[in-house]
């Protein structure tokens, strides 16, 4: 029997204005870090990983039908064999979502990410499965 496949789920943050982008990468690595590793390790993430770097990129979580160019301030990297049960932790509480998500990691992401951006700040998400070359 063959293990799941491992997918990386790949999201592009938008920093907030409020934020110089050194103030956002300190906070993203030392304050909620640490908040978002106890709920990524009880949905089923085993590796979580911070990409210090920006640039631009089409939204793919705007609510319009737009393709809208984005600057970008980071890129949060996490893998799972089951993307869904992240996924559904995320929700919000009334439909079904983590508590913990909706109660401390994501009033720390209101600090710092610009959620006037699309996708709130996550402006950009990808799903791939992985293959291991080295």
């Amino acid at each position: 029997m063959s293990s799941p496949p491992v997918i990386q789920v790949i999201a592009y943050l938008k920093r907030n204005p409020a934020l110089t982008r050194d103030e956002f990468y300190e906070h993203w690595e030392k304050k909620h870090a640490p908040i978002a590793k106890p709920f990524f390790e009880k949905h089923g993430v085993t590796r979580y990983q911070q990409i210090q770097a920006s640039g631009t990129i089409l939204a793919n979580r705007s609510h319009s039908d737009t393709t809208e160019t984005v600057e970008f301030d980071g890129i949060a990297l996490s893998q799972t064999s089951d993307p869904g049960l992240m996924m559904k932790g995320l929700a919000s509480v009334e439909e079904g979502g983590d508590a913990y998500y909706n109660e401390v990691v994501k009033v720390d992401e209101d600090r710092f990410l610009d959620r006037q951006a699309p996708g709130e700040g996550v402006v950009a998400v990808f799903f791939g499965k992985e293959i291991a070359v080295i």
